[in-house]
């Protein structure tokens, strides 16, 4: 509890510090908020109704803690395009970004995990040798070159999937996970070769341990050996890297998004910033910055867990 309560300490303070940087963005562009927002030529009336309607003549610090008041409660001003409010935006949005992400995540974890494993074990072996070639030409495709390539081998010349658009998982979960598969696949390649090739690293040293060795000589099944005593110590740089990843997965969600033509956080990003509704890019931008901050979160906690060690030795600190 005392380590869980440190990170909670240092968690509020990163959210403070996050938040407070993304507030600034409108005044750091040129011009400040009201020329962002309205543009260099914007009639005066409206500028001025624009400075009071955001407080602008208030000190920076409690135009901050009055967003932050407002952002507690989920109100995050109103596109000044649409005229509706930034989190109906959000609301729209965000769930078919999330989902994307989601199913990306768990599809190069679900491969990369067992073919790490699997390569660290026959490592050297022509399974090994065929796996780190294939891992390497994935790496240099970037993903939405691959995302083109999977549109037209499986949209174009086979027919098999379509190759825009995005259904709900509520209207209809199976057309819902055929319009998925794609973008998912395009997002997630480039992933699991990162995590295999970490893991598989990671897993060599791991086999190499006394307690391994101690494990094998008291007659364990390799396949015990592998996912009991090997796995979780060497899961570490791979929660690492899965966790900081997921700044690189917001920025892949941005381009898949536009090739698939899903309506999800990353077309909203790109189309608020060509109209120069900059209201919605605060919005979005605090959002994925939050979320990023407690995923790592979660994963500071993960280590706790696997590791014994690391909570003992807060405790005992």
């Amino acid at each position: 509890m005392r380590y869980i309560g440190q990170k909670i300490v240092q968690l509020v303070a990163v959210l403070f510090l996050v938040t407070f940087l993304t507030f600034l963005l409108l005044n750091l562009l040129k011009g400040g908020p009201q020329t962002a927002a309205l543009g260099i030529g914007a009639d005066e009336q409206a500028v001025e109704q624009f400075r009071q309607e955001q407080h602008l003549d208030d000190p920076t610090i409690v135009r901050y803690v009055n967003w932050l008041g407002n952002l507690a409660t989920g109100d995050l001003g109103d596109s000044l395009i649409l005229n509706v409010p930034v989190s109906d935006l959000l609301s729209q949005r965000l769930p078919a970004t999330l989902q994307l992400m989601l199913y990306a995540t768990v599809l190069s974890l679900g491969l990369a995990i067992p073919l790490g494993i699997l390569s660290a074990w026959r490592a050297d072996s022509w399974f090994d040798k065929s796996a780190n070639t294939i891992a390497f030409a994935f790496l240099s495709i970037p993903n939405f070159i691959f995302g083109v390539l999977l549109v037209f081998l499986f949209s174009i010349r086979l027919g098999w999937l379509p190759a825009t658009g995005y259904v709900p998982f509520g209207e209809d979960p199976a057309e819902h996970f055929r319009r998925m598969i794609l973008p998912t696949i395009a997002l997630a390649a480039g992933q699991v070769a990162v995590y295999m090739r970490l893991l598989r690293t990671d897993m060599i040293s791991t086999l190499q341990e006394d307690f391994i060795g101690v494990a094998r000589a008291k007659g364990m099944p390799t396949r015990r050996v592998l996912l009991r005593h090997a796995l979780r110590p060497s899961s570490f740089s791979l929660l690492t890297v899965a966790a900081i990843s997921v700044g690189q997965l917001i920025g892949g969600t941005i381009v898949i998004e536009r090739i698939f033509a899903i309506a999800g956080l990353g077309s909203l990003i790109v189309e608020s910033i060509f109209t120069r509704d900059y209201l919605v890019v605060q919005g979005c931008i605090v959002v994925v910055a939050v979320g990023f901050v407690l995923v790592n979160f979660v994963v500071d906690i993960l280590y706790a867990v696997l590791d014994p060690r690391i909570r003992h030795a807060r405790a005992i600190a």
